[in-house]
């Protein structure tokens, strides 16, 4: 399964500042059904998910690491960032599919407390058994953090902004409007 998701670009080991800095963006053709090893994986979640339950489990991953956080920053929506993309059906795949992706700006904290809000996120999604691909800049004001949850299925990515503002992200897997039944 292809997937229009630049989270997956890290997993290719391409990302670079470039990358990151476009990393909430609808990018295209990785693929996103591979494993971080780029093995191909299936994922009964992915395949019978509909697109209200992937919402809810992005948005779910995105407000528990930023409810870690004393006080809890105010999220703002990145609405151009925060879209769906499709998958590509060449790979056999449902033309319905699509990538689903949520981002938000961390508004109300200190570019000077970004080393230690990336380092309590990062810690809370080790917590959850999250797989962290990539920690990096950590004692800094440009941290960045990118993974996967605990399925596998969906990418999550905190980076700081060109303007030097954290932005936390997850992305989908593809998935059908109303899952494997409902095409």
């Amino acid at each position: 399964m292809r997937v229009c998701s630049s989270f997956s670009l890290w997993r290719l080991g391409t990302c670079s500042a470039m990358a990151a800095a476009l990393l909430f963006t609808a990018a295209c053709g990785v693929d996103s059904s591979a494993s971080p090893s780029g093995s191909p994986k299936e994922s009964m979640n992915s395949m019978t998910m509909t697109e209200k339950e992937a919402i809810s489990r992005m948005e779910k991953i995105i407000r528990e690491a930023v409810g870690v956080l004393e006080p809890e920053p105010r999220l703002e929506s990145i609405e151009n960032l925060s879209q769906r993309s499709s998958c590509d059906p060449d790979d056999g795949g449902s033309p319905e599919q699509t990538v689903l992706n949520r981002s938000y700006l961390l508004r109300g904290v200190p570019q000077s407390s970004n080393g230690e809000i990336a380092r309590k996120i990062k810690g809370f999604w080790d917590r959850q058994g999250y797989k962290i691909d990539s920690a990096v800049r950590l004692d800094g004001n440009k941290p960045q953090v990118l993974g996967l949850d605990s399925s596998g299925d969906f990418s999550l990515g905190l980076i700081t902004s060109g303007d030097g503002v954290l932005e936390i992200g997850a992305t989908s897997p593809c998935v059908l409007p109303l899952g494997t039944g409902g095409a």
